[in-house]
Formats: C-alpha cells, sequence, structure tokens
C-alpha cells in the first residue's frame, strides 16, 4: 500500500469522472493511502478547488478506512532545490506544499495533472516522465510524479457494477 500525496488538480478530475477513476474502491481496499500535512493545507487547498461538501463527504468515507494519513512537515526544501524549480517554472505555494509532504513519505510518489510538475511551458508534457520538472524531482528529491490515470492502472483492476 502506497503513501501518495493527491494533488487539487488529480482530485478534480476524479470527482469529475468518479466512474473512470474510483479512488475510494482503493482505499476502501487498503490498495491507496493519501498523504496530507498536519496542518491542512493541502485538504483546505481541495475544499477551495473541489468544493468544501464533496471534499468533506470524501473524507467521511475515507479516514475510517486509513485513506488520510497525515505528515508533520519536518523537511525544508534546500534553497538550491527551490530556486532551480523556480528557473523550471515551478512557483506554486500548493505545489511547494505537496513536494514538503511527499518527501515526508517512504514512498515520495505524487499525483498531478497540473503541467507544473511536468513541464509548465508545454502543455503536452503531461504524464511524460522525463520532462523537465518531473525528472528534476526524480532527480533531486527522490520524488516520482505520476498521472491519475497511471496510479488507477498500477492499482487492481476494479469493476464497479452498475
Amino acid at each position: 500500500m502506497e503513501h501518495v500525496v493527491l494533488d487539487t488538480s488529480s482530485l478534480h478530475i476524479s470527482i469529475n469522472n468518479w466512474h473512470k477513476n474510483p479512488l475510494t474502491h482503493h482505499i476502501v481496499k487498503r490498495e491507496l493511502i493519501f498523504a496530507v500535512d498536519s496542518d491542512g493545507g493541502l485538504i483546505d487547498e481541495w475544499k477551495k478547488t473541489c468544493g468544501v461538501e464533496i471534499v468533506k463527504q470524501l473524507l467521511i468515507i475515507w479516514e475510517p478506512y486509513g485513506g488520510i494519513v497525515t505528515y508533520k512537515l519536518n523537511t525544508k526544501i534546500p534553497n538550491t532545490i527551490n530556486n532551480a524549480l523556480r528557473r523550471l517554472g515551478f512557483k506554486g505555494t500548493i505545489d511547494r506544499l505537496i513536494l514538503k509532504i511527499a518527501v515526508q513519505t517512504n514512498d515520495k510518489k505524487v499525483i498531478s495533472d497540473d503541467k507544473d510538475f511536468w513541464n509548465p511551458r508545454d502543455t503536452k508534457s503531461l504524464g511524460v516522465h522525463n520532462s523537465i520538472v518531473a525528472q528534476f524531482l526524480l532527480n533531486n528529491l527522490s520524488i516520482e510524479v505520476f498521472i491519475l490515470d497511471e496510479i488507477i492502472d498500477r492499482l487492481p483492476t476494479v469493476r464497479i457494477k452498475s
């Protein structure tokens, strides 16, 4: 079971395509755990982007199954890495929070359908693992970035009854 950090963009896609991306099924089966910060910053961002009530309902479902694990952010990303990321076009505050959470986990995985995690200057870079930011994160922070569909494909097949 992997601890992964779920970016707001991917949660939003999942909510809008629930039939295609059954995250809840994988959490209930204890095949997936989402890592969040203990201060609630990432969950607050999920609420802003996806809607307070929707996120509250997801948390009510996910938490009893251990689908959410909080991490106290003890590790600071070095200035040299932050500066290099900024030069690559990776500038978002929440995006940096996601990295801080991912660094704390053993699995060091991020799910993001946001081009900033791949190549902010190239919309076609989504899911391309050797794109400039994804490769930099892997080489410098040992963080692997995946798009939502990729993580879903890696998990056991889900058959949803109609």
